[in-house]
């Protein structure tokens, strides 16, 4: 049955608003930095902390525990903190904790990293070496065509790597497995961008043939630095003393694995003195030749550098 309803009209009701424009966010504030410098702050920082064992002091640390690595990261003190880009869930890697250190007014978070992750942290160094290369006065790595000849590299296999351990007559511990089964070498793409004494040094990593042959010339025999007395002054020694590096210039028992202009070497060192560890890392820096200890190991080294590039 039909209803007889009369419409409800309103009227006088419409107030005008003028337009307004669509708000965004506030644009983030981030410190502008220049990387080599900021690089060099945070080796520097890092090596007060190891020597003096004030790990609590830290700007970057890097802490070993059970299957994976916590790593501290702090931001600038002003600026806004891209926490968040340090997390990767698929890969496992998550953003554990955030606070502020009110002290310094600063953001700290820890990220934790699982055991074998190595190579996912590569990728994105790779990423940052094709972006930034001018900053580490490099050649375009595209340009140059090495990042096609970098792709086109394979990992090594579990045989190869076994037959290079019982050639040297060691064990390498499983983050350097894990990233020589991603790329046996990385030719002409730097993607060891090291500070070391703070020197701009961005190293290759050299496949394991390389080693093999460089060992046939570099690192083949047992030389004290007290035997080149032509070279180096005992005050030049004593400067050198590192109670964590036996005081060689040339060790049977040193491995180079990463070069930069054929000339420095980052290698294993499976001969460490009282207070180092074996499998640590040492530079071998050419004119004037020094021995410079590094880090503990290949993931401290890449969380050196991750730091820098975050």
């Amino acid at each position: 049955m039909a209803v007889d309803k009369k419409n409800i009209f309103l009227s006088n009701t419409a107030v005008p608003y003028p337009y307004a424009f669509r708000s965004y966010p506030p644009s983030k504030n981030y410190p502008q930095r220049d990387p080599a410098a900021h690089a060099a702050y945070i080796q520097r920082k890092l090596s007060e902390c190891y020597a003096a064992h004030a790990l609590t002091q830290r700007q970057v640390a890097a802490i070993r525990y059970k299957n994976g690595l916590y790593l501290e990261v702090s931001g600038a003190a002003g600026c806004d903190f891209a926490s968040k880009a340090l997390e990767n869930h698929k890969q496992g890697i998550r953003l554990v904790n955030i606070r502020t250190d009110m002290q310094t007014q600063t953001e700290k978070a820890i990220v934790y990293i699982p055991e074998g992750k190595e190579s996912y942290l590569i990728k994105k160094i790779e990423k940052y070496i094709c972006e930034n290369f001018e900053e580490w006065d490099l050649e375009d790595p595209v340009e140059e065509e090495y990042l096609d000849d970098y792709n086109e590299i394979s990992g090594a296999s579990e045989k190869e790597i076994l037959s290079f351990e019982k050639k040297f007559g060691i064990t390498l511990s499983n983050d350097v497995k894990e990233i020589y089964k991603y790329k046996n070498g990385s030719k002409y793409l730097s993607i060891f961008p090291c500070i070391i004494d703070e020197r701009e040094m961005p190293f290759c990593l050299m496949s394991l043939q390389d080693i093999e042959n460089t060992k046939e010339y570099f690192q083949n025999k047992d030389a004290l630095l007290t035997e080149f007395t032509q070279y180096f002054s005992s005050d030049e020694i004593d400067k050198m003393r590192d109670s964590r590096v036996k005081p060689y210039l040339f060790n049977k028992k040193w491995i180079p694995f990463a070069e930069y202009c054929d000339s420095c070497f980052l290698m294993f060192d499976f001969d460490p003195d009282n207070a180092g560890k074996e499998g640590q890392i040492i530079c071998y820096i050419h004119d004037p030749d020094e021995i410079v200890y590094v880090a503990k190991g290949i993931t401290e080294l890449i969380d050196k550098i991750m730091a820098e590039i975050n």
